[in-house]
């Protein structure tokens, strides 16, 4: 099988100007994503992992205007929902499409809420393609969603959703986003068996 890549971005080149990000709600006017470098997990044994970050360079959702800061928190005294959108996608010729992403993230638990969601062709509306997600993650960890849904569109996007559903409790340390892959792959069903 060829894989096609539609979109590989580690946000350190000229290309992250292509990404959007915006408050979703004229009520909520809070846009908090942002380039930074801090670094949310940082290994303290030295070790470098085959899925962690290629770059010193994110996207992240907090109050930080130094882009720098690793404490920094997104309680801004309001609720929040806020987006980072990826370019227009053409996703034509291809049968089974997938996002894959560097995420980490620290919420209010069951409150606060990450997602990825997608939409293309006719829909103009956005599609949940990953599970909410709350609280804390384990670390640095690597997502992958099917959009398969969306092949074969010229104008494939993907946005990564945070949602502070209030204004108490929000000093947690956001969502970091990163290494954001959009490609054409495969689906492989069945058994697995040693031969």
């Amino acid at each position: 099988t060829n894989f096609v890549m539609l979109v590989r971005e580690n946000f350190e080149t000229s290309s992250r100007t292509n990404w959007r990000h915006y408050a979703t709600s004229p009520f909520l006017p809070f846009d908090l994503w942002h380039l930074s470098t801090a670094e949310p997990a940082p290994h303290t044994n030295g070790i470098a992992y085959l899925r962690d970050r290629t770059t010193s360079t994110s996207f992240r959702v907090a109050s930080d205007p130094s882009g720098t800061n690793v404490l920094a928190t997104y309680s801004v005294g309001s609720a929040l929902a806020c987006a980072l959108e990826s370019p227009v996608l053409n996703a034509t010729n291809t049968l089974s499409l997938f996002v894959s992403w560097n995420e980490f993230f620290a919420t209010e638990a069951n409150v606060d809420f990450v997602s990825v969601q997608a939409r293309g062709g006719p829909n103009t509306n956005w599609f949940l393609v990953s599970t909410a997600a709350s609280g804390q993650s384990t670390g640095l960890v690597r997502r992958t969603a099917n959009l398969s849904t969306f092949a074969n569109f010229t104008n494939v996007q993907v946005r990564f959703f945070f949602n502070a559903l209030n204004a108490v409790n929000n000093n947690f340390a956001g969502w970091y986003v990163d290494d954001v892959a959009v490609y054409d792959g495969a689906t492989i069903r069945g058994w697995v068996r040693d031969i």
